[in-house]
């Protein structure tokens, strides 16, 4: 499947072929990112190639979930936290929803699927095993894990969705964490808003289907200052209603990167890193034939290292 995909006449950029090169040079540094003091990583979804466009039978998408798995945890081990947030790509290609994600992201994690959080104190009992959905939460800051898969049973065109159980456990996590004065951070997999350019993004594809119905909750509160998504492997920002909404290109694709993010008690600093592979790098650059396509996946220099101002012109002074 695998030499199939890298062998197709259209291309995009993805170097599936090299994951076994690419994914342990990206665990390393991810390694060294956590002995360096980092808290937690989370991965915002697509962690392997199922979903409806790649085609790829399920025995094989298990098996690659599996492995995937495995080598996670042989290098970062199970003490240093990694939360995992569901792609599109991690729907099952045959049906049945993230189940079988769930299996294998869930097998011997202690804090993967239960209300344990590393990062200062549990701030959601609610949380269960069944639920991918999470709150972090430290000192003046909360960040809050979504599953933009909810209630996709199959892929057909990769756009994400949120349920209403989950808008109500959103709605409860912003209630609560404005009474405890504290700003928010969310993760999820596809779009909420349209990121600057016009022609790479598409209206059908890329965005949670219900993502008016959202922004609207979020425009009830002011304390939400930033928006992380991935899916579209494009570095972007963009503002809305007060909120930053920031893509981060695939570690798998050019420029392969990664997003360090760095919460201060005033400031958020985002900063982009490359997997230590150029060569793969070069490959996957040449690969696209689409034309500015490298130059919309790298994006702007105020994409690659972002600062917010939390505390300035806002009622939530920490």
């Amino acid at each position: 499947w695998m030499r199939r995909v890298a062998a197709a006449p259209v291309r995009d950029g993805l170097v599936v072929d090299a994951a076994e090169e690419v994914l342990p040079l990206l665990l390393r540094q991810l390694s060294a990112f956590a002995a360096s003091g980092a808290d937690f990583a989370v991965h915002a979804g697509d962690a392997v190639c199922g979903g409806s466009s790649f085609q790829q039978e399920g025995g094989e998408f298990e098996t690659t979930l599996r492995l995937y798995r495995s080598l996670e945890a042989s290098v970062l081990g199970t003490s240093w936290p990694v939360y995992h947030l569901p792609g599109n790509h991690d729907i099952h290609p045959s049906g049945g929803g993230t189940r079988a994600w769930r299996k294998a992201m869930c097998a011997n994690a202690s804090r993967e699927c239960d209300a344990a959080q590393p990062w200062g104190h549990a701030c959601d009992a609610t949380v269960h095993a069944r639920t991918i959905y999470r709150a972090v939460c430290a000192r003046a800051w909360r960040v809050l894990l979504l599953d933009a898969t909810d209630g996709i049973d199959s892929d057909s065109d990769g756009r994400g969705h949120i349920g209403a159980t989950q808008l109500g456990w959103l709605r409860a996590q912003l209630d609560a964490s404005a009474a405890a004065r504290q700003s928010v951070i969310l993760v999820m997999h596809q779009l909420l808003v349209q990121p600057p350019g016009d022609g790479w993004v598409d209206p059908t594809q890329d965005f949670i289907d219900n993502r008016e119905e959202v922004l609207a909750l979020l425009a009830r509160y002011d304390h939400v200052r930033l928006s992380l998504h991935g899916h579209v492997h494009a570095n972007s920002i963009a503002t809305r209603g007060g909120v930053v909404f920031v893509t981060t290109a695939s570690a798998a694709e050019y420029p392969m990167h990664w997003r360090e993010v760095s919460v201060y008690e005033c400031e958020v600093r985002l900063t982009t890193h490359a997997v230590d592979a150029p060569l793969q790098r070069v490959r996957s650059r040449d690969a696209d034939p689409r034309l500015g396509r490298n130059d919309i996946k790298l994006g702007p220099s105020l994409a690659n290292y972002v600062v917010i101002n939390t505390c300035a012109n806002s009622r939530h002074r920490h």
